[in-house]
């Protein structure tokens, strides 16, 4: 038999947890597990048998207990309310659809039985994960891992790592040696975590990987879940196209785009500019403007530089069906807000950005610290590769003629 324990629930869109406004928008979810015990290795489960365990408000949940089982499989699915295509607040999915796409994948799941899913999900997991390796060869063959310790948990290698240890003399009637602990084995380790982190909180179909991925304890994830673009969201996929994991950026264009339909409104009503701009701050309903304390989202050109890494897997895919319709009307956008936000100052009429700010930078001016300022570097360099960037896609696409200045 199969016993399904279901948990329902909604979630504030934004501000506090439990929140009385309401102006806030609950984002409700739905979670089943479906309990599959087996009494023996012969046993067979003769059919889907779904008995909701659901708790009332302010009541313990009900519970299951399964005893002289031979195993236990637990099946678990999760959905929630939100729709990619629709990021509407007010037009979010309706309660029993979460249910339902919980109840298929369950139900879909149990059909093919729990070694046919797992080795599924191994296949494809280890054919994205073995396209790239990374091999450690330590300079110093006496301060190897294998030096002082036998077998030793992760946490424990790390909890060593760069320690002294005394390692056995070679040499008859000598001292023993006192070496630091060098693990190359340990930075190979991290590297295929790094790997697996990414392709398993980004894949086509879902949302880009956030600032700690998808993984967090509880319903509450550290800084609220969203989406960090002075550097978080970039650092997330710096590494994934020369990891030959392209497809774990699919999320970002979808992101962009909508990203970009957020920021021109935020564009013309913040900076009576066209186009479109996006600060440092935002979430998977596409807030594209100053969040927070000026110190901290007032980054004028962040949603470029997330639009760059668009820009980025073309220079390793050479697709042109995608610059086309995806990425250059992106990166125009971007350029077109940039074109009329620069204004001239100084003595030499210099354009520059700002009021804006270097993030998580700060200066000392007559003894005091301050963030906001004109045209910090980072604006400099991210403005050059924006408009660089789309010259070169104009070019590479055909729109415009190398070094003649005319195009569309």
């Amino acid at each position: 038999f199969t016993k399904d324990c279901c948990l329902r629930g909604q979630h504030p869109r934004e501000g506090v947890q439990g929140t009385a406004n309401p102006n806030f928008k609950l984002v409700g979810y739905h979670a089943c597990a479906a309990i599959v015990p087996s009494f023996g290795p012969d046993s067979k489960m003769q059919g889907v048998q779904f008995a909701p365990l659901l708790a009332a408000e302010n009541k313990q949940p009900q519970q299951v207990q399964v005893s002289n089982a031979h195993t236990v499989d637990i099946i678990i699915a999760g959905a929630t309310r939100f729709s990619r295509g629709n990021r509407s607040a007010t037009n979010l999915e309706p309660v029993t659809m979460a249910e339902q796409r919980c109840r298929r994948a369950i139900e879909d799941a149990l059909k093919k039985g729990y070694r046919a899913v797992k080795d599924a999900h191994v296949a494809e997991h280890s054919e994205k994960f073995a396209r790239t390796g990374l091999r450690v060869q330590s300079t110093h063959p006496n301060a190897t891992s294998a030096a002082c310790a036998a077998t030793l948990t992760t946490p424990e290698r790390v909890e060593r790592y760069g320690r002294l240890c005394m390692q056995p003399s070679l040499t008859a009637g000598t001292k023993n040696v006192t070496v630091a602990v060098k693990d190359v084995g340990l930075q190979a380790l991290f590297f295929d975590l790094g790997k697996y982190l990414l392709l398993g909180s980004s894949r086509t179909g879902s949302q880009p990987a956030n600032l700690v991925g998808i993984w967090a304890e509880g319903r509450e994830s550290p800084w609220n879940g969203d989406y960090h673009m002075n550097i978080n969201l970039q650092m997330m996929y710096w590494s994934n196209e020369v990891l030959q994991l392209s497809e774990t950026a699919e999320p970002l264009t979808p992101f962009v785009r909508e990203l970009a339909r957020s920021g021109a409104s935020t564009a013309g009503c913040m900076y009576g500019k066209p186009g479109w701009v996006s600060h440092g701050f935002t979430d998977i309903w596409m807030k594209t403007r100053v969040l927070g304390d000026p110190q901290w989202a007032m980054c004028v050109t962040c949603g470029a530089w997330v639009a760059l890494h668009l820009y980025e897997g073309i220079r390793f895919r050479n697709d042109l069906g995608a610059l086309r319709k995806d990425v250059l009307p992106l990166l125009a956008g971007s350029v077109e807000f940039f074109l009329s936000y620069l204004t001239p100052h100084g003595p030499d009429d210099s354009l520059m950005t700002g009021p804006t700010h270097s993030p998580e930078n700060s200066y000392l001016y007559q003894g005091k610290a301050y963030h906001l300022t004109m045209s910090p570097a980072i604006d400099t360099a991210i403005l050059y590769e924006l408009f660089s960037s789309y010259v070169d896609g104009c070019v590479l696409s055909g729109c415009m003629g190398m070094g003649n200045g005319d195009g569309g």
